[in-house]
């Protein structure tokens, strides 16, 4: 969590952290970014249950991140993913096809940022959690365990520390920012940017 006050840096900061990041080559059109020597996801199980070989493709690391706005309006099918009527009406419900992946599934390998992780329903964030810890995900009538390796990060203010569960804040470490009350050092920053 990167706790500040409004307009303090926290989202810029959180999408810098993708610089760190280095590209990984990942199963080409596999929306989890399984690694080629460890493809075991639905979609990649599925390719090679039917002959299909696998080929790979390198993810920039820009695209390793997946930022959320959060909101009040939010629901877990938003970030986990969702079922395309049109397509289960042709390929049937269960059908892998029909089943198109959200935010978090696709930010797997990667970096979830969840920005105003405050504004967020704690029914939505727990979901997120319970799936980070590979239990099994429910979307209609499919229920399905995902591996997942995502860092999650949440931007808020420093009350969202009294709006958590215990358990949800467990969950996390606490980066505190604050303003720049420095004039020689504020001007230093506007100059390097």
């Amino acid at each position: 969590l990167i706790l500040c006050p409004p307009g303090s840096g926290k989202t810029t900061l959180a999408n810098r952290i993708a610089n760190i990041l280095n590209a990984i080559e990942v199963v080409e059109d596999c929306p989890l970014n399984c690694p080629p020597q460890d493809a075991s996801c639905p979609w990649c199980l599925d390719k090679k249950s039917r002959g299909i070989p696998l080929s790979s493709s390198l993810l920039k690391a820009t695209e390793r991140i997946k930022r959320v706005q959060g909101s009040g309006g939010l629901v877990k099918e938003d970030l986990i993913g969702d079922i395309d009527v049109e397509v289960a009406l042709a390929e049937g419900i269960r059908s892998l096809k029909a089943f198109v992946p959200g935010k978090l599934l696709r930010a797997n390998h990667g970096i979830l940022l969840i920005d105003f992780i405050d504004k967020v329903p704690e029914g939505v964030l727990n979901s997120i959690l319970y799936s980070l810890q590979g239990e099994p995900i429910t979307i209609g009538p499919l229920e399905q365990a995902f591996p997942l390796d995502i860092l999650v990060i949440g931007t808020g203010q420093e009350e969202i520390l009294t709006e958590f569960s215990l358990d949800l804040a467990d969950c996390f470490d606490v980066v505190r920012l604050d303003y720049v009350n420095n004039p020689v050092y504020q001007r230093e920053i506007i100059l390097d940017s």
